[in-house]
């Protein structure tokens, strides 16, 4: 029997229910969700009404590989409820704000791949992953944990205290293309990085939101 966190949700029914090929008007059960391990989660519909379906939702779904978040205001008990998704490795966010204080380290011991699209700016300490990628996110370069990074993209973007990357030749390639660079409170054109990386910052590029490093 459908519990009443699942049928008071016609939109989020509606998504499960095309994923799992049956008709939004069908009964879903708690193991119909538990068969999910992708889903996109939005605060509007395409009409740009709300869609109702909140953050709380993602607790829905225990099997989860891989989500995507448009529009949402993340807090700390969302990386909590998205913490407790011990299969999750992709995590999408686009368009979000977040809360003061806010942090992503909690999620390093299963994500593989976190990714920002269009969000406000990153003040946070990134956590510690192999890969960093931002497109259209303004951030300051001082959180991110240069010991441990490999691969880091943030295109499109304003990068405040960036610094020389020299000393840095476990970073196997970075892509700063289309965003401005800002050392010591002022423009500068480009940055030194180990001869061991790959680099490349391109005055302008096109928006290619699946490209990957």
């Amino acid at each position: 029997m459908e519990t009443e966190e699942i049928r008071d949700n016609k939109e989020l029914k509606r998504i499960v229910a095309l994923k799992l090929g049956k008709l939004p008007y069908e009964e879903l059960m708690a193991e119909d969700f538990s068969k999910v391990e992708e889903i996109a989660l939005n605060t509007h519909l395409i009409n740009g009404q709300e869609s109702g379906i909140s953050l709380d939702a993602i607790s829905l779904f225990p099997n989860l590989k891989r989500l995507k978040l448009l529009n949402y205001r993340i807090t700390k008990e969302a990386i909590d409820v998205i913490a407790s998704l011990a299969g999750l490795r992709d995590l999408e966010i686009f368009g979000a704000e977040f809360e003061e204080g806010i942090t992503f380290e909690g999620l390093e011991h299963t994500l593989k791949s976190l990714r920002f699209y269009n969000c406000l700016g990153i003040d946070f300490p990134y956590p510690r992953l192999d890969e960093v990628w931002l497109n259209q996110t303004d951030i300051d370069f001082s959180k991110i944990d240069l010991q441990t990074a490999k691969k880091i993209l943030i295109r499109n973007g304003y990068i405040r205290n960036v610094c020389d990357l020299t000393d840095f030749p476990n970073i196997e390639s970075i892509n700063l293309d289309g965003s401005i660079l800002i050392k010591e409170d002022e423009k500068v054109e480009d940055i030194k990085v180990s001869s061991r990386t790959m680099y490349t910052h391109k005055a302008e590029v096109e928006l290619t939101d699946g490209e990957r490093i």
